[in-house]
């Protein structure tokens, strides 16, 4: 799964992860997607209701909800593409591990199944909030004081 979102790791950097991860046949602008879902919210505005503008994680989540499956794993290339609201995050985890299916986060190696502990990836999720969240508001921060 990548997203597209101002918080998270660009697009071409999302797609390098998901090769060397081994996702076939990758070409995103080009030809073949089939195993890979994308949503954009690049340009999306500040809201709490994100549900309807990420059509394929949704697509993602009801999958899970109508087939158990314990052969399905789930990519991100980061903890904090699981979600940039710790809701989002969340919610895409528990519909994920509910359904059978696992989780692979590739910048930290690790692939987790129902029933694992994930104090690690919420600890790692958090670390990685913090920082892309302090990073934006410098960058808007030193906007707002070059404007005034």
């Amino acid at each position: 799964m990548i997203t597209l979102h101002k918080l998270l790791p660009d697009k071409s950097t999302q797609i390098a992860a998901a090769r060397a991860w081994g996702i076939p046949q990758l070409s995103v602008d080009g030809n073949n997607v089939t195993s890979v879902l994308i949503d954009d919210v690049l340009n999306a505005k500040r809201t709490t209701n994100w549900k309807p503008l990420l059509p394929k994680r949704q697509r993602l989540l009801d999958y899970f909800a109508e087939y158990e499956t314990h052969e399905a794993d789930v990519f991100f290339a980061t903890p904090l593409c699981l979600g940039w609201a710790e809701k989002l995050a969340t919610e895409l985890v528990s519909g994920i591990m509910r359904g059978g299916g696992s989780i692979y986060i590739h910048d930290i190696g690790l692939l987790y199944r129902p029933g694992d502990n994930l104090d690690g990836l919420w600890a790692e999720w958090h670390k990685q909030w913090k920082t892309v969240t302090q990073a934006d508001y410098r960058v808007r921060r030193r906007q707002k004081d070059e404007n005034d």
